[in-house]
């Protein structure tokens, strides 16, 4: 007898006739439970915006809950009256729906349908529309940089231009860098962003000190010698940096040995392109020396200041003031004052000429500074008074720099501004000549005539200072 039976084949062909129609059963029931959630969303929109103008007929006077960035209906929306009775209407996947007013009168209340789009009521117009959402990734607002050494915060930098972040950084340390997510809108994707706070190019070191200051968004290094001698060291363009403007003074002459006074050390200031993270050298030059006690009876004449450097930029240092009889390098940056026999002032490169002897006295005219030259003995018994200097706020400096020395006699004349040395004096009161001050650059006075010629004054050291916009 026969049996029959179905194959295999045949048993496997009906078991996927069935999951397929057992997957189109899926999707309709699928289908069909978004439709309806979506129909229950819309008309809970519906009900809203109705109470919501419902509440603006019976109450016109009062103005609506404005929340331009949007609350949730039913929880953080802060007005009870007009959304406590909503507290327990939420969307089926549990979220609230949303409430916009920009101006307490008009409003937007906008539900997320399952196909991700919108569904919102706009009350200025009075009508529901659907649209489709785009997702915008973060994007980094202005706290995405390097901050230069001098600063102390973000300032008014934003952290994120699109999007939103979490937990606002803290600014950090010197050397060190902080870095957070600008999350995007939508379920656009997410920024990185970065800080970091950048170590100062203003290094002491060579026998010279660097002092970092800030002139609103403008950065200044201030060298300055750190001893007596020149002194030279190394300065690092910052990273973003291609320009920066330099004031360089060299060394004020020294005063002459009952002479003229020492002229003022060369000034240069300009604008200089620089290639970022490349060395530059920095020299600032010392002051020169004072004519000493003579020998064989005639004063000496002083020694002339030294260079001051930034690049390829040099300022000379200041010619020496001459001594009684007794020449000094009297042609520098600014000229040194001339003395009895050394008639004439010397001849300034980057300054002024000084001044000259008068005939039938034996002191010194003034030494030439940056901005005049210096005054020529007035006469036989009073010494001229140096040049005057030259006044850089905008640099930093609070005092005038590069003003000649005072030549000398019985009355000792005057140092030019920018501190420098007045010129000895004679008879009963002997004095030499004063010393220029450090770092500006201003010469050295004349020493003072009398029983064992009195020395001159030494020249005041230079200063190198660079200026650069903060990168």
């Amino acid at each position: 007898m026969n049996k029959k039976a179905f194959t295999l084949i045949e048993l496997l062909v009906v078991i996927a006739i069935i999951g397929i129609l057992a997957g189109f059963i899926i999707v309709s029931m699928s289908s069909a439970q978004e439709a309806a959630s979506d129909a229950r969303r819309k008309a809970d929109i519906n009900q809203l915006s109705k109470a919501i103008m419902i509440y603006k007929t019976n109450h016109p006077d009062t103005p609506l809950l404005i929340d331009t960035d949007g609350c949730n209906i039913g929880s953080d929306c802060s007005s009870d009256e007009i959304f406590g009775s909503a507290s327990a209407l939420k969307d089926l996947n549990g979220t609230y729906y949303t409430y916009v007013s920009s101006d307490g009168n008009n409003f937007t209340i906008t539900s997320r349908l399952s196909n991700t789009n919108n569904y919102s009521f706009d009350s200025s117009t009075g009508s529901y529309t659907e649209s489709s959402i785009v997702p915008v990734s973060g994007v980094c607002g202005t706290a995405n940089k390097s901050y230069y050494a001098t600063s102390v915060s973000f300032g008014t930098d934003t952290f994120c231009h699109t999007g939103t972040i979490l937990v606002n950084p803290v600014f950090p340390a010197i050397g060190a860098s902080v870095s957070w997510s600008c999350v995007g809108v939508s379920g656009g994707d997410a920024a990185d962003c970065s800080a970091f706070h950048v170590s100062s190019t203003c290094i002491s070191g060579g026998g010279l000190s660097c002092v970092e200051t800030s002139d609103g968004n403008y950065v200044l290094n201030k060298y300055i010698l750190f001893g007596t001698s020149t002194g030279t060291t190394t300065w690092i363009a910052p990273v973003g940096v291609t320009s920066v403007e330099y004031l360089v003074i060299a060394g004020g002459g020294g005063g002459g040995g009952n002479g003229g006074g020492g002229g003022g050390g060369g000034l240069l200031r300009s604008t200089i392109s620089v290639v970022p993270s490349n060395p530059y050298t920095v020299t600032v030059g010392r002051g020169g020396i004072g004519g000493g006690i003579p020998t064989g009876g005639t004063g000496r004449g002083g020694t002339q200041g030294e260079n001051s450097v930034f690049a390829s930029v040099i300022a000379v240092g200041g010619g020496a003031g001459a001594g009684y009889s007794a020449s000094g390098s009297n042609a520098g940056g600014s000229g040194g004052g001339g003395a009895y026999y050394i008639n004439a002032g010397g001849v300034g490169s980057q300054g002024n000429t000084g001044g000259a002897f008068f005939v039938g006295g034996y002191g010194g005219g003034g030494g030439g500074g940056y901005g005049s030259i210096g005054s020529n003995m007035s006469d036989g018994y009073t010494g001229g008074a140096g040049g005057s200097g030259y006044l850089a706020s905008d640099f930093g400096l609070s005092y005038v720099a590069a003003g000649g020395g005072g030549g000398s006699y019985v009355t000792g004349g005057i140092g030019g501004s920018g501190v420098g040395g007045t010129g000895g004096t004679a008879q009963n009161i002997k004095s030499g000549g004063t010393s220029g001050v450090s770092s500006t650059g201003s010469g050295g006075g004349g020493g003072g005539a009398g029983d064992g010629w009195y020395n001159g004054g030494t020249g005041g050291s230079g200063v190198v200072v660079i200026k650069y916009l903060a990168p």
